[in-house]
């Protein structure tokens, strides 16, 4: 028997709870949805990832740095989004290298980003958590292997 870990709250309910059944999408197409929602985001295809946020979707910046923190609804994680654009003059990425999903909505996907600021470039590996409700990210999680790396490479607070 699998015990659930609790990461954080999304209306009322542990990240990592099951959502209400019917409510969410396949395995296949929850693994569909988060490769969308990269190719969108490389392609900074913005009418894409407004359909794949959720109006108050939460979103977790883990570290101590001057982007960290949590953002809820389509304008803070798009502001936080242009935040991150500023800083990096638009270049950078994810490359997705592996997808993980279960039946109640939740996918991790294991990804390599590249960030460049002022000619350094910062390439690391990152942990994504996503919770889906009716086909949209509810919450979503980002966690760098290495915090203190990703710390020293964004603005500082």
């Amino acid at each position: 028997m699998s015990q659930r870990l609790g990461y954080g709250e999304v209306k009322g309910a542990a990240f990592g709870a099951p959502l209400p059944k019917g409510s969410t999408l396949t395995r296949d197409d929850t693994e569909k949805a988060v490769r969308e929602f990269y190719r969108a985001y490389a392609e900074q295809d913005g009418e894409v990832l407004m359909q794949l946020t959720a109006p108050d979707e939460l979103l977790h910046v883990s570290g101590r740095h001057a982007l960290s923190g949590e953002y809820q609804g389509v304008e803070e994680i798009f502001g936080y989004i242009g935040k991150v654009g500023a800083w990096t003059g638009g270049q950078g990425g994810f490359e997705v290298d592996a997808v993980m999903t279960d039946e109640d909505g939740h996918a991790a996907a294991i990804v390599t980003g590249t960030a460049i600021h002022e000619g350094e470039t910062f390439k690391r590996q990152l942990v994504h958590l996503f919770a889906f409700r009716d086909g949209q990210v509810m919450e979503f999680r980002d966690l760098p292997f290495d915090q203190y790396a990703e710390d020293e490479f964004w603005p500082s607070t």
